[in-house]
């Protein structure tokens, strides 16, 4: 059998009982594909038809038994990969059945860590363990958050204990110059993506850090791998239909269909944005321009309160439409900021009148040099 042994789990989860006799047969298996060739077939037969879910422990310990017949008769690095991946999956199973009974699991982690070490020794498996460990350290990350949490702001101190702790962290995968700095706020960002409170800290924090005697001679760096993010992200958004949604500063539903056939920039921005009212300026001049030939702009308001949006809308005499995150998230629906993977602000997406998006994470003079073009097809 080529499959994995760590998809076999997939399989697992959905029996409705193991029987004794699975281990059994495990137990005259005499190579590493006849154990995987007895298990697949096992577990084949076991489906019942009454949809009974499975008792993980049961499964945990069948694919432990698995793994020792698979330890038993490995001789590749291959083979001992599939044994410490199938020991780690089966207690993993036993600790969610007794963490779901309330009962102790500390000697099933032990075992899970074991299993970890044994793993990174092997190409096969070793990125399997590198993604348990990533999202180990993310719920430390947000364990660490919410204990410096105030409500409407996080503790400086445990901000910047955070960032230096993920230094280190991305520092294990050898990453280089301005990747090495970067890295810290970009994986932030990610994990942090629907909680303002922590976002508007990132982003005062980064501004403060590009901006920093520290890192001036990298700077342009900087700028290229904050670049190369919003590429990855953009080349994800290009070309689909962004179906934008919420509630307006005036707590009115937005309709997206209303801009059906217009060239409609939708701009990501906030009341604290220093740079996005840098770009305000050419904006209203843009829209000044182009408004009577089918020109559209939709400012989201990200990360921010509402009462400072509609202050920051007022003060700066904005004159198309407005959308609040906070009303939105208020009314039920995703923050937008998640749902279109906004990692900074000012953000824009330029979206022809076909309704597809034909810039994504751009910054506003990408955006500007097009939209004439698209108002003449």
């Amino acid at each position: 059998m080529k499959h994995m042994f760590f998809a076999l789990l997939f399989v697992t989860l959905t029996v409705p009982s193991l029987l004794a006799e699975t281990v059994e047969s495990l137990a005259d298996a005499k190579t590493v594909g006849e154990v995987k060739q007895i298990l697949q077939q096992e577990v084949q037969n076991l489906v019942k038809p009454d949809g009974t879910k499975p008792d993980y422990a049961t499964v945990g310990n069948l694919i432990l038994e698995a793994s020792k017949r698979i330890g038993e008769f490995a001789q590749s690095d291959e083979e001992k990969a599939e044994a410490a991946m199938a020991k780690y999956q089966g207690y993993q199973l036993l600790v969610r059945h007794y963490s779901e009974k309330g009962e102790e699991v500390s000697e099933y982690e032990k075992q899970i860590a074991a299993a970890l070490s044994e793993m990174k020794k092997y190409p096969k498996s070793g990125s399997q363990a590198r993604l348990h460990d990533f999202n180990s350290f993310k719920e430390k990350v947000r364990k660490t958050v919410r204990s410096g949490n105030t409500g409407d702001s996080v503790d400086d101190r445990t901000f910047d204990s955070i960032v230096e702790e993920t230094q280190q962290w991305t520092w294990n995968f050898k990453e280089d110059g301005a990747r090495r700095v970067t890295l810290p706020y970009i994986f932030l960002v990610e994990v942090f993506i629907d909680e303002p409170v922590m976002i508007k800290k990132i982003a005062e924090k980064w501004t403060r850090f590009v901006h920093s005697d520290a890192v001036n001679e990298m700077k342009l760096e900087i700028q290229e791998a904050v670049r190369k993010v919003a590429e990855t992200l953009g080349r994800r958004l290009t070309g689909s239909d962004p179906k934008l949604y919420g509630r307006t500063l005036e707590d009115k539903p937005f309709q997206w269909d209303s801009l059906k056939g217009k060239v409609v920039v939708i701009n990501f921005t906030a009341s604290w944005c220093g740079p996005c009212k840098q770009i305000l300026p050419e904006l209203k001049e843009c829209y000044e321009k182009y408004h009577q030939q089918g020109f559209e702009i939709v400012s989201v308001y990200v990360w921010d309160e509402l009462d400072a949006s509609r202050q920051d809308v007022e003060k700066q005499a904005i004159p198309w439409l407005t959308i609040s995150e906070e009303l939105t998230e208020k009314a039920g629906e995703p923050r937008q900021s998640g749902e279109f993977a906004i990692q900074g602000i000012p953000t824009t997406l330029l979206v022809d009148k076909a309704g597809k998006i034909v810039l994504a994470h751009s910054v506003w003079n990408h955006c500007l040099v097009r939209v004439s073009e698209l108002l003449k097809e």
